[in-house]
Parts: C-alpha cells; sequence; structure tokens
C-alpha cells in the first residue's frame, strides 16, 4: 500500500421526488464515521447523482452506504 491520499469520486443512478437529496455516509472521517452525514450527492442529467468534487482519504479501504 501506498502513502498518500486517494480522490475518490461517487456516482449513482437513482429516481427521487423533488427537493429530496441523496448523501454518502462511511466508516472514514470523511464521510461522518457512521454518524453524521457529511457528503452531499449532486443530481445530475438522467437522475445521476454524483460528487462535484472528489474527497480526498488517506485510507483506500473504507466501507459507505
Amino acid at each position: 500500500m501506498t502513502a498518500g491520499k486517494y480522490a475518490v469520486t461517487f456516482s449513482i443512478g437513482y429516481e427521487t421526488t423533488f427537493g429530496e437529496e441523496l448523501w454518502v455516509l462511511g466508516s472514514i472521517p470523511e464521510l461522518g464515521e457512521w454518524k453524521e452525514y457529511k457528503y452531499k450527492l449532486f443530481w445530475g442529467d438522467n437522475h445521476c447523482w454524483q460528487t462535484q468534487e472528489p474527497i480526498l482519504v488517506d485510507d483506500p479501504y473504507f466501507e459507505y452506504k
């Protein structure tokens, strides 16, 4: 494993109703450590929710939902 930062992006196809939001929650501090929603996804064409910018993480192994 190489030390350094890893750039992570999310892209999820999911149809919602107007006003709903999608967030990513995970096991690392950048994703709230399962305790708080810190990373919001943004709606795009064809109901594709995605990150606006990559998040930088120290550990390449983590869980999310």
